[in-house]
Parts: C-alpha cells; structure tokens; sequence
C-alpha cells in the first residue's frame, strides 16, 4: 500500500495546473500528509531556475563572440598605412585631377566613388590618420553647384598642395638648426655662477657662518620642544606680541600727528662784492655785463644801482629784506622818483621773473630810467 501511495503521489507531482482536488484519494492523503512532498516541489523550482541560468549564459556568451568576430572584422580588411612618398604621391595625383577639373567641373561627382576611407601614413617615428571627409563635402559642392566650384576648387588645390609641402618636409631629416648652441651652452655654464662645488677646505668666515646657523637651528628646535606641549602659554605670547606692535604703531601714529612742523631755518648769502658796491660802482658792472650779452643781469644792476641811489638821497634805508615793490610803496606818487622807479622796477621783473630773455633796447631803457633819477 505504500508503493502505491507513492506512485500516486508522482503521478500527482507529475501534473501541472492539476487541483489537489482531482488528484487520486490515496495520493491526495499521502500528499496531505507526507512531510516530503513541499521539498521535492522546492527542489523541482530550483532545477528548473538553475537550467534557465545556463540557458542566458550561453546566450551571452554566443552573442559576445559574435560582437567580437564583428569587431575583430574590419581591422582585418584595414588598410596598410601609406608610407610618406606613397602619400606624396596620392596627393600630387589628386592636385593633378583637381587641376584638370577647372575645365569641367561636371566630373567631381565621380571623384567622390574613387575617394579611398581616411588616409593612414606611417612617418618615421609615428603614424597619423588623414580625413577626407572634407574633400568629399567640397567635392560634392563643386558638382552641384558651378557658380562657386572655381573658387572652391583653388580652395581644395592650395590645401592639398599644403598637405604635400608638410609631407615633403617630414621626409627630410632633421637640420640642426643652430651649429654653435652646444659652444655657446658650455661658456655659460663655465661661468661662476653655475658653478655650485664647494671649496674643499672652508675659510674662517665659512666656519663662523656653519656655527651660527647650527646656534640658530638648537636654539629653535628647543622653543618649539619646549613650547609644544604648552598650548595656552603660546597663544599668550602672541597676543601680547601682537598688542606691543599694534600699541607702538598707535604711538608712533600719535605722535606724528601731535607732532608741531619744524620751522624752516634759511641761512641768506652774503651780497656778492658787485652789490656791495655804491651806485656809481653798480652802473659799470651792469654795462660790462650787457656787453657779454647778459642783458638780464644787467637789468638786475641797474635797478639795485636805482635802489641805493634813492637810499643815499635819504628817501630810505636800505634793506635786502624788502622787495622791489616795497621800496615803490615808500614813494609818494606825488615824488618825482616815483615815475621812473615804476618804470624800472616794471621791466626788472619783466626780465627777472617772467622767464623770458631780456634784450638790449630793454637794459638801454632801463639806464634811461637810471639816469632820470640823477
């Protein structure tokens, strides 16, 4: 009976979408209370998960190799890279076609077919990748439109001619460009600035400098071990270091501007020995120099000569502190010197102050202005 009951529980087992309620009577009590039916049902899932995995891993494995061989295909059709004459080459033929395309430019819409994928060229030490994606373009542009396909077509022939020029030039070998750089290079650094060997043996100065260095680096080196572990004490010092200057600097500033401003002291020159001398002295020193053409000083002259003059006539007293227009307020304009003084003193500071050179109908003026004075 129990064989039976157990193949009526396969034969359960074995249905999909059966209800527990169609199922044989044994079966149906043996799958009610047979505790190993729930795990053959579980173990049944997990086969049926585990086959589905490996079914998407071939499939991710087949459909890799296939982007792989895809992949792999067009390297193995790739052009070898031109080498530089090759290129050469292609590019003079293709100025040539595009030279004889002036005529008619109907052509370059056939040229497009003959037009190869991008050039590879291979230099002597590196290899580059031309595009022709931009003659394509001007080639299609010149056969679709006439009224421009000469000026595109000089366009594309100075470009090309371009391209071989640099093709060219990275055919030659490398110059040297300048001869004497390697000379020129070691006379600089011969000079003594480059060079760094230290004397063998050190002076006496060198000594005293290593020693005051290696005093500095202790005595630093023992502040900061000392003061590592004293956090407070460091802060401290630095704001009583910071207050000192910012107190000297407010002193420094209160005292500039509290400050009254010295009084300037002129030591005056003593008069020169022609000035010392009395009005009839003055009158040919102001001649001799109006005979070397220094008509300005002799102006000068003749109106210090009109000054003493006045002073001997006892109108003042003579003061080189007072200035030429305070001797002529001395002078009532009733006083018959008063006139010729004004006169004077008006062309002394026309030559003397207005920075202009004096001539002699000026300084002649000026001894007429004397003279009246008597």
């Amino acid at each position: 009976r129990r064989a039976a009951a157990c193949r009526g529980l396969r034969l359960f087992l074995s249905r999909d979408a059966v209800h527990p309620a169609a199922a044989p009577p044994g079966a149906l009590r043996l799958w009610r209370f047979n505790p190993n039916a729930h795990g053959m049902k579980r173990i049944h899932r997990i086969r049926q998960a585990f086959q589905l995995s490996a079914a998407i891993l071939l499939l991710a494995i087949f459909a890799s190799n296939r982007g792989f061989a895809a992949a792999k295909e067009p390297s193995q059709g790739a052009p070898s890279p031109l080498t530089l004459s090759a290129y050469s080459q292609n590019l003079h033929q293709w100025i040539s076609t595009l030279e004889a395309l002036r005529k008619d430019p109907h052509h370059a819409l056939a040229l497009e077919d003959q037009l190869t994928a991008p050039w590879h060229v291979a230099a002597v030490q590196e290899q580059f990748t031309v595009s022709t994606d931009w003659l394509r373009a001007q080639l299609d542009i010149v056969g679709k439109n006439q009224k421009t396909s000469r000026a595109t077509l000089e366009t594309l022939i100075a470009r090309l001619k371009a391209l071989e020029r640099e093709a060219e030039r990275l055919e030659q070998p490398p110059e040297r460009r300048d001869k004497a750089a390697p000379h020129l290079l070691e006379q600089i650094l011969a000079q003594p600035e480059f060079n760094f060997q230290r004397p063998v043996k050190p002076n006496w100065l060198d000594r005293q400098i290593e020693r005051f260095n290696q005093w500095l680096n202790k005595l630093f080196s023992r502040l900061n071990h000392n003061l590592t572990g004293h956090t407070t004490a460091v802060e401290v010092l630095f704001w009583i270091l910071l207050a000192g200057a910012a107190g000297g600097f407010l002193v420094w500033m209160i005292r500039q501007l509290l400050a009254r401003p010295r009084t300037l002291q002129f030591k005056l020159p003593e008069p020169a020995p022609s000035e010392a001398l009395s009005w009839q002295g003055l009158i040919p020193q102001a001649r001799f120099a109006a005979a070397r053409g220094e008509y300005r000083e002799a102006i000068r002259l003749a109106h210090r000569a009109a000054i003493i003059r006045l002073g001997t006539m006892g109108l003042w007293t003579v003061d080189d502190t007072r200035t030429h227009r305070e001797y002529l307020r001395l002078l009532n304009p009733s006083q018959p010197a008063r006139a010729p003084l004004e006169t004077l003193t008006r062309q002394f500071e026309l030559a003397w102050y207005a920075a202009r050179p004096a001539s002699e109908q000026e300084f002649q003026a000026a001894i007429a202005q004397l003279e009246k004075l008597g």
